[in-house]
């Protein structure tokens, strides 16, 4: 038979635990529904935030290959003239371009190391001279002056007629544009990656994948869900979604567009883990939490029941002994001065025994008288025999 203790002390942890439960769930759920979406919010956040930090360094070369262009012995379009003010140009900032160079209309470039190539057929040239720019930023590719994987920063050289005669450009390495924004992180494991308008990775923390990896041809390299993302990045487009690579973990990809750069795309990888960790750790503190109440709830109910029970035994075991037809039996004056319900019950007990108590007294007394006026009358009539027998 189970005892008043153990019922309290089940009926509470079972009715606690189930609450807790359900709290626990709604909790999960509703963390999840919140904090997860701002966590992605907070990501995008920062990742434009990087792609306008990116823009405005884009638009700084800009600007500054639009100021060497200005210069009146640039204007010239006389290479002898401007070799001096290039080299100086070039060795004040050479922390970020690797040279400077001069083109004419025909495509043959000087540039500030003393080389002599040909560049008619880059996009650069063509879109400043043919398509009537004033400046543009190239997709990367191999430099003829260094063979080093690279891109180009052009603007158009112009006349006091404002006609295009030439094109003062610079080329910066990969390696470069790595260096300064390999600390583009969200979490432990997120990293930044930039992306051409074809799609090819032009930086990235694995060198590895610079200039090798295209998001467009992604799936045969193992990655799933990246090439969408790539095709809605290289239109533009800003955005999120799921990859994996070769069946891992799966990790969000948030894209989005880089100002004055040729279509480039700034992407930020970050783990579903990462996204999850806050969630998952206000559910792991509300788990210790539950565990330590229902601890807690535990000892109250034990405590509790004890508090119950005690009294409740004190009036079994004095039932018990009425039974047995012990009327000795007496109940503990501290139960007696207590002023609840249990003191109620003990001082009712005690007037029950104390009324069976007189009740059998009272019953004593009279089998006493019974048994002395039956021994009166058998005296009386044996008196009555023996007269009868005379």
């Amino acid at each position: 038979m189970k005892s008043i203790r153990t019922r309290i002390l089940a009926i509470l942890i079972s009715s606690l635990a189930a609450i807790f439960l359900i709290m626990g769930v709604i909790l999960y759920v509703q963390t999840t529904n919140i904090v997860v979406p701002l966590t992605k919010d907070l990501s995008s956040q920062i990742i434009n935030a990087r792609a306008d930090e990116v823009g405005q360094w884009l638009k700084a070369r800009i600007d500054d290959l639009k100021g060497i262009a200005e210069r009146e012995v640039v204007m010239t379009m006389d290479v002898e003239a401007m070799k001096q003010s290039l080299k100086n140009a070039a060795s004040t900032r050479d922390s970020i371009y690797d040279l400077l160079y001069i083109i004419d209309k025909t495509g043959n470039a000087w540039t500030t190391t003393d080389t002599l190539t040909n560049v008619a057929d880059r996009d650069y040239f063509r879109a400043i001279f043919y398509e009537g720019k004033d400046y543009y930023v190239s997709n990367p590719l191999i430099s003829k002056a260094t063979n080093l994987p690279m891109f180009v920063v052009a603007y158009a050289v112009k006349d006091s007629a404002k006609k295009t005669v030439g094109i003062v450009a610079t080329t910066i390495e990969l390696s470069k544009l790595t260096k300064a924004f390999d600390e583009i992180k969200v979490g432990s494991d997120g990293y930044g990656v930039i992306v051409d308008s074809t799609g090819l990775v032009m930086s990235h923390p694995d060198n590895s994948l610079i200039m090798s990896l295209n998001v467009l041809d992604s799936e045969a390299k193992g990655y799933k869900g990246l090439k969408e993302l790539g095709r809605q990045a290289i239109t533009g487009n800003s955005g999120i979604g799921l990859i994996t690579k070769n069946g891992g973990d799966p990790s969000f990809a948030i894209y989005t567009p880089i100002a004055n750069s040729p279509g480039w795309s700034l992407f930020l990888i970050v783990s579903e883990k990462f996204l999850m960790t806050a969630s998952n750790s206000l559910v792991i503190f509300v788990v210790i939490i539950i565990i330590g109440s229902l601890g807690v709830v535990s000892v109250i109910s034990i405590i509790l029941g004890n508090y119950i029970a005690k009294p409740i035994k004190v009036v079994d075991a004095g039932v018990k002994q009425i039974s047995e037809g012990d009327y000795t039996v007496s109940v503990p004056e501290s139960f007696l001065k207590r002023k609840d319900e249990f003191g109620n019950l003990g001082r009712s007990v005690l007037k029950m025994i104390e009324s069976i108590r007189s009740s059998m007294m009272k019953i004593n007394d009279a089998a006493l008288k019974i048994d002395t006026a039956a021994s009166n009358l058998a005296s009386v009539s044996e008196e009555s025999s023996a007269t009868s027998e005379e």
